[in-house]
């Protein structure tokens, strides 16, 4: 009585507001604040796992990777059955051959095969040899599936020492190692000149003189049945006692240098080097029957290979067309 009567328009206003309200959607910040904060609608729907089809798709997906890498892993296509190597000179390559397979029948992971070609560490079994053998440089290659190769480089730790009358090892102190062999006489070349004398009752004496000597070391037979060592042979005639300094250490170095650089960068066929009386250099003797004469000095080293390398690359003279080859003096090449 005493309030407000509601008017038939008042309540259809309220009424569309209400309506108007209902029906309005939730503002998209609104929305993602409520998800910020863990608030859900109760419309939306909630994952609470893996349908049953997703878990056999994961389980058939885990197992054929597990059989993939079983297959690989196990199976003797990929095991390492081929090994080859080149480079051997001196290294007894069986023991060689029996140090690979030694590293390779070394499980990995106390269960895989060591042999395997997927999981075999070429860089630690180079590291590993390289440890047991006299070996400069080594290369270590896998060819799939089953090959192993090596290219290798030998160190060379001992030379051989002539000095006219025995062969013997010297190691790179230049002090003599071990005796190879007596020197034969075959392996000398003498003139010799018949003189006739008279004795002291009237008798007719001759005597064989010697007027010149060349000794020249049997290269072929010594690498055929020592193996191929630098050979130098000493004119000088020193004792080769065992334990005796023959040689000083630098030459040695120098002598090794210079049996790697012909033999790796030119193809000059190297038959032995000579040292003999005066200043102590040091000639290089060809199977092709001319000479090298260089200086044995650290410092000059590179500089006489290049001297070399420049002489015959440049086309200026032949080898077949010369006698020697001096290259001692900087920036001045000498032949004949």
């Amino acid at each position: 009585m005493f309030g407000r009567k509601k008017t038939k328009g008042t309540y259809r206003r309220r009424k569309n507001r209400v309506f108007v309200r209902s029906k309005q959607t939730v503002r998209p910040e609104r929305q993602n604040r409520k998800r910020a904060f863990g608030i859900r609608s109760h419309t939306e729907h909630i994952d609470t796992g893996y349908s049953t089809k997703k878990k056999v798709e994961i389980a058939i997906g885990i197992t054929a990777l597990v059989g993939a890498a079983g297959l690989l892993l196990f199976h003797s296509f990929f095991t390492i059955k081929s090994i080859q190597i080149t480079g051997i000179e001196r290294i007894d390559e069986q023991e060689l051959r029996q140090a690979v397979d030694g590293i390779m029948s070394t499980p990995t992971l106390f269960l895989i095969p060591g042999n395997n070609y997927f999981l075999l560490d070429i860089h630690e079994m180079r590291d590993i040899l390289q440890e047991r053998f006299p070996i400069e440089h080594i290369k270590v290659e896998k060819r799939f599936p089953k090959t192993l190769s090596f290219e290798l480089q030998e160190r060379i730790s001992t030379i051989i020492y002539d000095n006219g009358m025995q062969y013997s090892f010297a190691a790179l102190n230049g002090h003599i190692v071990e005796p190879i062999r007596q020197v034969g006489e075959d392996e000398w070349v003498r003139e010799i000149k018949l003189t006739t004398s008279t004795n002291e009752f009237g008798e007719e004496i001759q005597k064989e003189e010697i007027i010149s000597e060349s000794h020249t070391p049997q290269v072929r037979t010594l690498r055929q049945d020592i193996g191929d060592y630098p050979i130098v042979y000493d004119a000088r005639g020193r004792a080769a006692d065992i334990n005796a300094p023959v040689l000083d250490a630098s030459y040695v170095e120098i002598i090794i240098e210079w049996y790697h650089f012909l033999n790796n960068q030119t193809d000059i066929p190297l038959s032995y080097f000579l040292i003999e009386e005066g200043r102590g250099d040091i000639t290089i003797v060809t199977h092709e029957g001319w000479r090298l004469h260089t200086r044995p000095e650290a410092m000059a080293l590179q500089r006489q290979f290049h001297s070399l390398m420049e002489l015959f690359e440049g086309g200026e003279i032949e080898r077949n067309q010369v006698s020697y080859i001096d290259i001692r003096y900087p920036d001045r090449v000498f032949w004949q």
